[in-house]
């Protein structure tokens, strides 16, 4: 749903306190802006999923992302990230927002960072 910039519905897929800290970091600006348009361009895919404790689980992905550097071209690159989930009552949550905050904020610094440089010549 990030993907999709539907901040609401995504912050669903967190735990309370990891709702809270985005919240707090202003989730909904940096989705809709920043983290929202970059997650289009990748693809997620599970490669593992590991249960180190009863309510607890690590699942492991791949992220591969294509950005277009042409008309008919595209770079694809690979990503891994490792998310821990926790069960809460039916659900299992994401219970670390840490990489959503990352990313997020890096895909902001680097847009930053183009408008102060401008084009490039």
């Amino acid at each position: 749903m990030a993907q999709y910039r539907a901040a609401a519905e995504s912050l669903r897929l967190f735990s309370c306190d990891a709702r809270a800290k985005l919240e707090r970091a202003g989730y909904a600006t940096l989705l809709v802006r920043y983290l929202g348009p970059w997650l289009q361009t990748g693809r997620p895919r599970v490669e593992r999923v590991e249960h180190p404790g009863r309510g607890r689980a690590l699942v492991f992905l791949r992220l591969r992302f294509k950005t277009p550097v042409g008309h008919d071209l595209a770079h694809e690159s690979d990503g891994f990230l490792a998310m821990t989930l926790r069960h809460e009552g039916p659900d299992w949550l994401i219970s670390d927002p840490s990489w959503v905050l990352g990313e997020g904020f890096d895909t902001l610094r680097a847009a930053m960072r183009r408008r102060d440089n401008g084009p490039i010549q």
